[in-house]
């Protein structure tokens, strides 16, 4: 829609970009509206990750006959745009990704405020300063929230075909999470090097937006944390529902996804809360005898499955969690409950294998005689021992791990962190 010049602006001293429209769209008076529809749209957005407008007007004509062409002078970002990443075929660092991921969001958020939809997120509508501020260009295709799904001709897709949102090739009306879909889509390219979805013609590109799941930027990139690839799998779900409500939750997101945002139990933390549960499971064990166990357990499973914290995690604030960030669940909870008493089951096999099935139902026998003990000493004591040094052995691997994942962490894809949120710093 128009050749971008830097000039400079000599009634201020600064230099612009001037945007022009070429001038065989001059006469075309679709094209003039859409032109002026962008200077007006891009004009009314304040945020600093948006770049300014400044002044629109016609370029003069030489000979003084008819109108010449628009123009409009804009605020000049000296670092160039993100599509040179992608030229160069370097691979953005994804810390750095994140923080200018955020800044996006807070432009879109904003544009989104004043009633727009960008509809065109991609790399070379994403432009650095010097100083590393991204900000958002090229209005051009914005539409106003609300408005009915509309084309210059019927069948025609408006959007970028590598980053285009299912419901703008769909035609369907648009909110804030069609840009959160382009937005992961060109984050996904800067940060592989490859676009989600490839083709040999934008067809078939298309196409694959509508049907195809992205493969998974953790496995493409190792280097992405979990936090943060689960933040691109919301945003390049391919129905709106699935991804983010709202800008807020997209933002709160990114920011839980920063590495200085996890911090990891270590293994004197989680030693104590084992040693706090244990004295738990010895209450319910004299009160209920040997059936305490199971309650005990039961009770493990569905406090990590659901809430990520026993009493002892809760007095000592820290929590569960699968990699990604969100709760274990039932059945990551269950194995992981499993495999932390990899002790008597270790033991169990052990004797099975090298005395038989006698000598094993012998053994647990012996240990179902404790139940008629009267006094209540003998099993408190034995379930502490018992279960402090199994619960120990489990997580000793986690004293040599930078993460501290136990050995039934690594099992259920789990890790224990301190439970704080990091504050979400504000940016206008």
């Amino acid at each position: 829609m128009g050749a971008v010049y830097l000039a400079h602006d000599m009634s201020l001293d600064r230099q612009v970009a001037i945007k022009v429209l070429p001038d065989e769209y001059a006469v075309n008076p679709e094209a003039q509206e859409r032109f002026i529809h962008e200077a007006r749209a891009q004009a009314r957005l304040v945020s600093p990750h948006i770049v300014r407008i400044y002044y629109i007007g016609r370029v003069p004509q030489a000979e003084g006959n008819g109108r010449g062409s628009l123009y409009f002078a804009m605020e000049y970002v000296d670092g160039g745009s993100l599509e040179g990443i992608v030229e160069r075929r370097e691979l953005l660092d994804p810390e750095k990704a994140r923080v200018w991921m955020m800044q996006a969001v807070h432009g879109l958020r904003a544009a989104y405020a004043a009633g727009l939809v960008h509809r065109d997120i991609k790399p070379g509508n994403m432009l650095v300063d010097q100083h590393g501020n991204l900000k958002i260009a090229d209005f051009g295709l914005a539409k106003a929230t609300g408005a009915k799904p509309s084309s210059t001709l019927a069948g025609t897709i408006v959007g970028t075909p590598l980053y285009i949102s299912p419901e703008q090739v769909n035609n369907k009306p648009l909110d804030h999470r069609a840009d959160m879909y382009s937005l992961g889509c060109a984050f996904y390219h800067l940060i592989t090097g490859k676009p989600p979805f490839e083709g040999e013609a934008p067809f078939d590109i298309i196409s694959k937006h509508l049907r195809d799941t992205a493969p998974s930027i953790v496995q493409t990139r190792p280097d992405v944390s979990p936090r943060l690839g689960f933040v691109f799998d919301r945003l390049l779900a391919k129905t709106p529902n699935e991804r983010f409500a709202t800008h807020e939750e997209l933002l709160a997101a990114l920011e839980a996804a920063a590495p200085e945002a996890i911090e990891y139990a270590g293994f004197w933390q989680r030693g104590a809360a084992v040693a706090m549960d244990t004295a738990i499971a010895s209450a319910l064990v004299a009160l209920l005898r040997w059936p305490g166990i199971i309650v005990y357990l039961l009770y493990v499973i569905i406090s990590h499955a659901y809430g990520g914290q026993t009493l002892g995690k809760r007095a000592l604030r820290i929590e569960v969690k699968r990699l990604d960030g969100r709760p274990l669940g039932l059945l990551r909870a269950l194995v992981r409950t499993a495999a932390s008493l990899w002790g008597p089951i270790f033991l169990g096999v052990l004797i099975l294998l090298t005395q038989g099935i006698s000598a094993l139902t012998t053994s647990i026998g012996k240990l179902a005689e404790l139940e008629e003990v009267k006094a209540l000493l003998g099993p408190v004591v034995a379930t502490y021992v018992l279960h402090s040094l199994v619960y120990a052995g489990g997580i000793v691997l986690a004293a040599f791990n930078k993460r501290h994942r136990a050995f039934h962490d690594f099992c259920a894809g789990s890790h224990v962190l301190y439970k704080f949120r990091a504050p979400v710093k504000k940016k206008s």
